[in-house]
């Protein structure tokens, strides 16, 4: 048990520093959520202040940003489209993949425990990303909102998950890329076929 706690005791601590922020912070959240008159989820369009002629004024006007908006829906419909025309002639082809045969090439080397650590390293660093960015923004008196604030988070916290997933597989187990299935090789391979 000794032994335990002492090789494991960074991951512990962090655990602990995990458990404590959100006892701490429970009180709170309930609090701030009560004293809301309606909750943002539960909100209609026209509480929001999303109406119909808005939203057309916007379609119709020539900012960028709805521009860029106009131009990523026919973007996104386009991709939809072609992964569904490609999918279909893959399925039409009577080619199917061989899941065995590459996964027995190469085992992963790690385990359960290093899924573990690392969903406890990534949850610490969620929350220290969250504090140290309170702390700052209040330092300097800095308003960005809460969305904005949600998106800037998802981000660090994204960056935090492949950073933890290349030091496990790259750093501590001497890995390569080909271990998390990421093979350009059979990428370009598998979509010639296709075409």
């Amino acid at each position: 048990m000794f032994q335990f706690i002492k090789r494991e005791r960074i991951y512990i601590l962090m655990l602990f520093f995990i458990l404590a922020v959100n006892i701490l912070n429970s009180g709170h959240v309930e609090k701030r959520y009560h004293k809301e008159k309606k909750a943002f989820s539960s909100m209609s369009f026209q509480d929001i202040g999303i109406t119909r002629e808005k939203v057309r004024d916007f379609f119709e006007s020539d900012e960028p940003r709805a521009k860029f908006f106009k131009y990523s829906i026919i973007f996104g419909i386009f991709i939809f489209i072609a992964a569904l025309v490609m999918n279909l002639v893959f399925i039409f082809k009577g080619e199917s993949i061989d899941f065995g045969e590459r996964a027995g090439k190469k085992p992963v080397p790690w385990g359960v425990t290093d899924l573990i650590r690392a969903g406890i390293i990534i949850i610490f660093l969620g929350y220290a990303i969250g504090i140290l960015e309170a702390l700052v923004f209040r330092a300097f008196n800095i308003d960005m909102g809460l969305r904005l604030r949600m998106m800037l988070d998802t981000f660090f916290v994204d960056v935090a998950v492949v950073i933890v997933i290349l030091y496990i597989v790259l750093v501590k187990y001497k890995g390569d890329l080909q271990t998390l299935g990421l093979r350009c090789s059979f990428f370009f391979r598998d979509r010639k076929s296709v075409v």
